[in-house]
């Protein structure tokens, strides 16, 4: 609805055509909407003789009276309309004022409730109108009446009499309808108004939002902050709040009822209130596309505009601060009655989100919650930015460096109490390294979402058409790959690289190509244990490479077909002639070389040289700025192996800790790398006898391996191993206690014998004899049932011996009863 007030000063023409279509006289004359307009508003009309107090004439007061009072009784009928409703009591209270004054344009510009009563019909402009915004009404009422008098409105002519007393009469029949129907109703009746959970639709923020950020002066570009006071509070300053009746309303509440603005939330938005508005509005457009959803009907729940700003300023005016448990149970109601959480993170190099201590307690509630869904969102141009850094070779890096910096405890708040209230939470559950690695968790599925989205309509639709749009396909494959099979998902990664193989063979692109992507499948394949297939490949590798092996990944291409074969020597000599060549212009190549340099002097027997080796890895990374990254994770493993051989298990376990932190930060524990860590962590307490602990992440390693789809491993085989020793070491320390309780029993019947007078001093001194060779023998059951291993080998002859006591005394029980008898 437009402004009220017309171009000459009166009130404009929409509104009264909107509300009354024509006046009948006598059934026999219609009076047009402008005599109407002149009779109420506007200065006389030029063709319209008017008396002296300057008022037409024409318009007989019955007729109007009779218009008037139809389309009042019609307006009565309808209770969902009571925006109708009131707009008409509005203009009727206002006209009747005007009629007793000279000069409308001096009355306009004098008098500050017109302008509040402009205010809020542009707020009412939408949808039909609450019924606690008829207090609004009553107060505009309240205040003509002070600047004129009931008697001076009434009395300045009949017609405006009569309107005032219908004012006001309606106003009290639109008060006492709205007390009998819910406190809101958009247009197919359903209640929300004041709801907890009522929310601004996609569509209103793309449109009507962005619209009035504009007309106060604000781009796009401006941030939540910025536009709080003059946008977001302004909207609804005159609004009366249907959660607690006061002047002063949230957004939500101030923007009206049409379905196509508001409506019950689906999904709360967990943001930062740094983040541009207009990026916000591009997330949810995006996210609401992916799914298929209209931006009509998709209502998502923002504290910005669904939590009453007025009254947390009024709160911060007055020194109080709104107490946390408040904020908690509020956000907690919110994430668990929509059910779906959109965690916006942007940009996605270094997600604002992740620095903000609210956005990671709303990510923390929703993940409390078992039945609650996250779903990270960003603005499709960081969807671009993301797509353009892998296909250019940074995206991996630079992933891993966004995810190696996650760290839950260095979140800010702007308000200090909060953060400690919050960190406390998740330090108590489930701890900041676990949290650190959901964050990660939720911030991978959005990229390998993004990432299959992109390839698919690669492959589909511009198909690498150019030599060089296909050799950014290619590496575009070559880089999500590696990352589904760090995330755990080699099934995945292995059918990104056949179709991509498949791509490279039909469109005739460079056997080099097929080199790499088959050396990758190659190695996929080995780490799930298909051999036999993983041989193959390498051997298709080989063959579609080239004779002359000069540079540096030809070198290690071959030295790893020769690790493959078991030919260790041979690869040790290329894998070191490929660091030589690649000299330190390719890091992370470099890395990767060093790694199998490590792997190979292990096999071999040189932990010194395989120890330096690993170690040299972790400066490569750390020279490249980021020391948390997989192949990091991974040289600390290949350490803790090595102290474990030397039987420094306490060291090896400092080396499996880092490497359990950088896969918990970069939420890769489930990869196959981290169930190997697992499996390896698992056989070192085994062989530090630490049975227990050998037991718990061996059942985790066993899980994990399965999960990976890993059955076929060597190191499932290694885990099988293990849980067989588990197994009999069970079963072994149960025999052993049954053994250590037989020993025990038959001592104490020693001790009762050795108390019988009449028993033999020399049978005593035998009797004797075998108390202290069991009693030896318990302690030496103890500290073997201790032991990893366990078994009763080798214990058979204790066992007969302790049966050949337990006889002896047996007999010896039954002569002493039967002494007693006879005596």
């Amino acid at each position: 609805m437009k402004a009220c007030q017309g171009q000459d000063g009166a009130l404009g023409e929409h509104e009264c055509k909107r509300l009354f279509t024509e006046v009948d006289k006598n059934n026999n004359r219609r009076i047009s909407i402008e005599e109407f307009m002149d009779y109420l508003f506007k200065e006389p009309a030029s063709s319209v003789r008017a008396d002296s107090s300057g008022r037409p004439k024409t318009l007989p007061e019955e007729a109007l009276t009779k218009a008037v009072g139809d389309e009042l009784k019609t307006m009565i009928s309808m209770p969902p309309q009571i925006l109708s409703l009131l707009e008409l009591v509005m203009i009727l209270v206002a006209g009747a004022a005007y009629a007793g004054i000279d000069s409308v344009k001096r009355f306009l510009g004098s008098r500050t409730w017109l302008s509040d009563l402009k205010e809020v019909r542009g707020q009412l402009e939408a949808g039909n109108i609450p019924a606690e915004r008829i207090q609004m009404a009553r107060q505009l009422q309240e205040a003509m009446l002070k600047d004129y008098g009931d008697e001076r409105v009434s009395k300045s002519s009949r017609a405006a009499g009569l309107l005032w007393t219908w004012a006001k009469s309606i106003l009290a029949q639109a008060e006492s309808c709205a007390g009998q129907q819910s406190s809101f109703v958009d247009d197919s009746g359903k209640s929300f108004l004041g709801d907890d959970f009522s929310a601004p639709s996609v569509h209103h923020l793309e449109g009507k939002l962005l619209a009035i950020m504009r007309t106060a002066g604000f781009n796009r570009d401006a941030k939540v902050y910025e536009i709080e006071a003059k946008v977001i509070r302004a909207q609804g300053e005159k609004v009366v709040c249907p959660r607690d009746g006061k002047l002063g309303a949230a957004y939500i509440d101030s923007i009206g009822t049409r379905s196509e603005d508001v409506g019950l939330a689906e999904f709360m938005l967990s943001y930062s209130w740094g983040y541009q508005v207009g990026d916000i509005v591009d997330t949810l457009t995006s996210f609401c596309s992916s799914r298929g959803n209209q931006l009509e009907g998709c209502y998502v729940w923002m504290c910005c505009l669904c939590v009453n700003q007025h009254r947390v300023k009024e709160k911060e005016a007055a020194g109080e601060k709104v107490p946390f448990d408040t904020f908690q149970k509020l956000f907690h109601q919110r994430v668990k009655g929509t059910g779906h959480i959109i965690a916006m993170m942007a940009p996605w190099y270094d997600p604002l989100y992740i620095r903000r201590v609210w956005c990671a307690f709303e990510l923390y509630t929703a993940t409390a919650l078992k039945n609650a869904t996250v779903t990270v969102a960003m603005p499709p141009e960081e969807q671009q930015g993301f797509i353009k850094g892998l296909r250019q070779g940074s995206g991996i890096s630079d992933l891993w460096r966004v995810l190696g910096d996650l760290d839950i405890a260095s979140a800010e708040a702007s308000v200090p109490d909060d953060k400690e209230n919050i960190l406390g939470l998740i330090e108590k559950s489930p701890g900041f390294q676990q949290f650190n690695y959901l964050v990660a968790r939720h911030l991978q599925g959005w990229i390998v979402s993004t990432s299959e989205m992109y390839l698919k309509r690669e492959f589909e639709v511009n198909k690498g058409e150019s030599p060089q749009e296909a050799k950014d396909l290619v590496s575009f494959v070559m880089s999500v790959s590696e990352l589904c099979q760090k995330l755990g998902d080699a099934q995945k990664a292995i059918s990104w690289l056949e179709r991509c193989l498949k791509f490279v063979e039909d469109g005739g692109h460079p056997e080099t190509w097929a080199a790499v992507i088959l050396r990758n499948l190659s190695t996929l394949k080995y780490d799930l244990g298909l051999k036999v297939e993983s041989s193959a490949l390498l051997e298709r590798a080989t063959s579609c490479q080239k004779t002359d092996v000069t540079d540096s990944m030809s070198l290690f291409s071959r030295a790893d077909a020769q690790l493959k074969c078991g030919q260790l020597a041979e690869a040790l000599i290329d894998f070191e002639q490929a660091a030589v060549l690649n000299g330190g212009k390719n890091l992370e190549e470099l890395g990767t070389i060093f790694i199998n340099i490590g792997s190979v002097k292990g096999q071999l027997g040189d932990f010194d040289g395989c120890e330096a080796a690993f170690k040299k890895v972790v400066e490569i990374e750390q020279a490249r700025g980021n020391a948390q990254t997989p192949i990091v994770a991974q040289a600390f493993l290949n350490l803790g192996n090595s102290m474990a051989m030397k039987s420094q298990y306490d060291l090896a376990h400092e080396y499996f800790d880092k490497s359990m932190d950088i896969h918990m930060r970069l939420g890769t524990l489930a990869g196959s790398h981290g169930a190997k860590l697992v499996m390896n962590m698992a056989v070192t307490l085994w062989n530090a006898k630490d049975v227990e602990g050998a037991a718990e992440k061996g059942k985790q390693a066993m899980k994990m391996l399965e999960a990976c789809g890993m059955q076929q491993s060597d190191a499932y085989m290694k885990a099988q191993q293990l849980a067989q020793k588990l197994s009999e070491q069970q079963e072994g320390t149960r025999e052993m206690d049954e053994l250590h309780q037989s020993l025990q029993k038959t001592i104490k019947d020693l001790e009762v014998l050795l108390l019988e007078d009449a028993i033999s001093d020399e049978l005593k001194t035998t009797m004797t004899g075998w108390q202290e060779q069991l009693q030896r023998a318990s302690s030496q059951v103890m500290e073997a049932a201790q032991q990893p291993g366990v078994q009763l080998s080798g214990l058979d002859g204790l066992a007969a011996f302790v049966s050949g006591v337990q006889g002896n005394i047996r007999n010896l029980q039954q002569k002493l009863e039967a002494m007693r008898v006879s005596a």
